[in-house]
């Protein structure tokens, strides 16, 4: 009886939990370079028209402040 109870328990729980299709995260590097920073925007704007998710984002010099605003929602 303890067994088909185990049995039943461990069925439903199988049958309960819908499999989660996992993606590949994306990260995005910018890097420095004063004017460049403007290139990062339109890379950006690009990414959000097709999209594309961005799950992580990191930058140097101007790169870190595009990266920041774009995580700050601007």
């Amino acid at each position: 009886m303890r067994l088909s109870l185990t049995f039943l328990f461990v069925f439903h729980c199988l049958t309960v939990i819908t499999p989660v299709q996992a993606r590949d995260k994306i990260g995005l590097v910018l890097s420095g370079g004063g004017a460049k920073g403007t290139a990062h925007i339109g890379v950006l704007k690009v990414l959000e028209k097709n999209n594309i998710p961005v799950d992580y984002i990191v930058g140097t010099s101007i790169g870190a402040y595009v990266a920041g605003m774009y995580a700050l929602g601007y």
